[in-house]
């Protein structure tokens, strides 16, 4: 507890010359049913505390927000047990400067997309912080960003059951990201194109973030053979469009990510006929007089997001699909795995939203159905199938998860005190749960697959916070 109460107290002392200072402590509760717990291992009934500071001013922003839980999502011991059954996160912490049209960012800070949308397909909804480094430019007509996303360095290779294929690549080895998107704008309209790029053999590639070229050339230049420039490493690109459309009152977007695309079907029929991996997302807004009503869909094919072979440049935060933590084999999440589309490949989402402010408070609700099948991004063709052979592939199996899941939350303020109710509830029917991978392919890659899986489960989630807000 020292070391925790030391911290707080250098980075408060080297903030406290600074005008416009706020603190922020909050404390909450959350109580969750068995099948709407993050893990297998994390508790039904856990709290929280959060804290951190931040300054605005000048064009600088300087933040950081420390979470201290025992909600064991992964259970091993944090620190050896110092901390006993909880463990701290940073949740956000990070600098923005913005100097009229240039902007950068450094820090571990949310990943976001072009578009704002619970779907987007190149950035995850979810916003979740990653390790980033950003530098943006927006006129009256272009807006261009680039960022770097870390995402695995000096990996505990011990903690995966897959580490080196037959190949001989490794689930251990560095691995980072670039996200590039360029656009303009005509009124209320903005037109953009994405590009993203995971590669395995080290953390930060300056090639790809000092360069404002797509990723997709970056990599097929640099790796061509018998050249004096010629490099080795793996990497993975991903390309898309986006559109969207905003007038105060009416919104509306439309994104497309391909991941790979069957060309054969067009220039050589009668051949092999690799899958489509692409993703599609679109939704539109409405401030009406009851307040914003929104709609959301996107769906992804089998494979998308997936590395090939028994390589692990997949579109993920992380390289494996689950890790040993202390006596548990636990399953990491889609939705804190995916750098992109939330719910990951083969799954198809709709969304309905409404938020306003009623008599003080500030309220939201949503509506959310989901179809998934069989996916696991850390182990591409898990069902030992032939990828030449299988052809684009979408929710054709047998067992489909199907989840329906309304929520709701409600915000008030009083004076530097703010309380806010979250809750969720619904049913999921064959469940996606961890099973081992089916590998008749031989590639060594042992990582396990999500499979949906017989049965009808409920859910339920209920979340109670207390925020103080302190402003210097």
């Amino acid at each position: 507890m020292k070391r925790l109460v030391a911290m707080f107290a250098l980075v408060a002392a080297a903030c406290l010359p600074l005008a416009a200072l706020d603190f922020i402590a909050e404390a909450g509760l959350v109580l969750d049913s068995e099948a709407m717990k993050a893990t297998e291992a994390a508790n039904g009934v856990y709290g929280s505390f959060v804290g951190g500071l931040s300054h605005a001013g000048d064009g600088v922003s300087i933040s950081w927000l420390l979470e201290l839980s025992n909600e064991g999502r992964y259970p091993a011991p944090f620190l050896g047990g110092y901390y006993g059954g909880s463990a701290v996160e940073i949740l956000e912490a990070g600098m923005r400067l913005e100097f009229g049209a240039l902007g950068a960012a450094l820090g571990y800070l949310p990943n976001t997309d072009a578009v704002d949308s619970p779907y987007a397909l190149f950035a995850s909804g979810a916003e979740r912080s990653a390790l980033l480094a950003e530098f943006s430019y927006e006129s009256e007509r272009f807006f261009f960003v680039n960022r770097w996303i870390g995402l695995n360095a000096n990996l505990d290779g011990g903690i995966y059951e897959s580490v080196v294929t037959t190949d001989g690549a490794r689930l251990d080895a560095d691995r980072g990201a670039s996200l590039k998107y360029y656009g303009l704008k005509f009124g209320d309209f903005r037109f953009g194109f994405e590009d993203a790029s995971v590669y395995t053999g080290t953390y930060f590639d300056p090639l790809y973030f000092m360069n404002p070229a797509p990723g997709f050339f970056v990599q097929y230049v640099t790796t061509a053979s018998g050249r004096p420039w010629s490099r080795l490493g793996n990497q993975n690109s991903i390309l898309g469009l986006f559109a969207d459309y905003d007038d105060g009152t009416w919104s509306g977007y439309g994104q497309w990510l391909v991941d790979d695309i069957n060309m054969n079907r067009f220039l050589d029929p009668s051949g092999v006929q690799n899958p489509d991996k692409m993703a599609l997302s679109a939704g539109v807004a409405w401030k009406s007089p009851w307040g914003e009503l929104a709609a959301h869909a996107a769906a992804a094919t089998k494979y998308t997001f997936s590395s090939i072979g028994g390589e692990f440049y997949s579109y993920t935060y992380y390289p494996g699909s689950a890790i040993h933590s202390g006596s548990y084999y636990v399953g990491i999440p889609i939705e804190e795995q995916m750098i992109g589309y939330v719910h990951g490949e083969n799954s198809f989402a709709v969304m309905a939203t409404w938020a306003d402010s009623v008599a003080g408070f500030d309220l939201d609700a949503g509506l959310e159905f989901t179809l998934s099948g069989a996916k696991s991004p850390a182990n591409p063709w898990h069902d030992g199938e032939d990828w030449s052979e299988t052809g684009t592939r979408w929710l054709d199996g047998a067992l489909l998860e199907q989840r329906l899941l309304a929520t709701f939350a409600g915000v008030r303020s009083f004076g530097s005190i703010q309380v806010s109710i979250e809750g969720a509830f619904g049913y999921v029917a064959n469940r996606l749960k961890l099973a081992a991978v089916v590998d008749s392919n031989g590639d060594g890659n042992q990582e396990p697959v999500w499979r949906p899986s017989a049965g009808l489960e409920l859910l339920g989630n209920l979340g109670v916070r207390i925020r103080y807000s302190l402003d210097f």
